[in-house]
């Protein structure tokens, strides 16, 4: 395989790694702002609370998905250093950064269906 290909891969790789990262990041905020609005709220009724933490545990699961997709991320990036100073095998390469790459969309669609979920609970508890 060419060298060229494998560094674009490396790039890429490196460029949903700091995309996974500012998600990361991004959870323990929406976290911490949904706890806070909750905390001011008086009376909060049941379904509210299950709510919340539905939500929550939706966000530690997420945590946990971006995490995992992080470690397979740096496993792909020292198989494609290694095929970089060896002798690369075409196929294998690109299945694996095929595979990676469908689970980077799907931590990714989760994500933004998180957000879109934690943004619709926002304006129907304000």
């Amino acid at each position: 395989m060419n060298r060229k290909i494998i560094e674009l891969f490396m790039q890429e790789n490196n460029a949903w790694d700091d995309m996974i990262n500012r998600q990361r990041k991004e959870i323990p905020g929406l976290e911490k702002m949904l706890t806070s609005i909750v905390d001011r709220k008086k009376n909060i009724a049941e379904e509210v609370v299950s709510n919340v933490l539905a939500l929550k545990n939706e966000m530690i699961q997420q945590g946990n998905k971006l995490e995992e997709i992080r470690e397979a991320l740096a496993q792909q990036q020292i198989y494609l250093e290694k095929e970089k100073k060896g002798d690369p095998c075409p196929v294998q390469t690109l299945m694996s950064q095929n595979i990676l790459r469908e689970g980077v969309r799907m931590v990714e669609k989760r994500f933004l269906d998180l957000k879109c979920s934690y943004l619709s609970y926002l304006s129907n508890v304000l």
